[in-house]
């Protein structure tokens, strides 16, 4: 029967390409901690806001409500955000019942390598929820609206 032989430089390879992937492993539970952390913490707020500014770490890391403080604004942004995760937690976003909404996504996806067509795609899809939410959401505000400025 032959022996097995492996060679010292395809151990250490081995080694090295095991250690990244454990290393990215735990990487990526941490960020799916850090990230569930803060959608928790975004649900506690049940506050309404006319903006909402809605993204990943260029938009959490802004301080727009000191950048407009005569705005009614709210950050939903959080770090590491992809496109994907966005879609999950839109009820964030529909619960301030904002007029506005200003999405900035789409980088952390094409760093890794998720193809423009695909973040178009799931962009497409928070606008597309977006606007349900908005038309039924302003077909009940304007009767409201109608209502209380009938003249009498």
């Amino acid at each position: 029967m032959p022996k097995c032989f492996i060679h010292p430089s395809a151990a250490l390879i081995f080694g090295a390409i095991l250690s990244i992937l454990l290393v990215t492993a735990l990487a990526m539970r941490f960020e799916n901690a850090a990230w569930q952390a803060k959608v928790d913490e975004f649900r506690q707020f049940k506050g309404h806001a006319d903006i909402v500014m809605f993204g990943d770490s260029l938009t959490a890391s802004g301080h727009w409500q000191e950048m407009f403080p005569k705005l009614s604004i709210i950050n939903r942004g959080i770090s590491g955000e992809r496109v994907g995760s966005a879609l999950l937690r839109l009820d964030q976003i529909t619960a301030a019942q904002p007029r506005l909404v200003f999405i900035m996504l789409g980088i952390n996806d094409i760093r890794r390598s998720t193809s423009p067509d695909d973040v178009a795609a799931s962009y497409g899809k928070i606008i597309d929820r977006w606007r349900m939410w908005r038309a039924s959401s302003s077909s009940r505000r304007c009767s409201r609206t109608a209502r209380s400025t009938t003249p009498r």
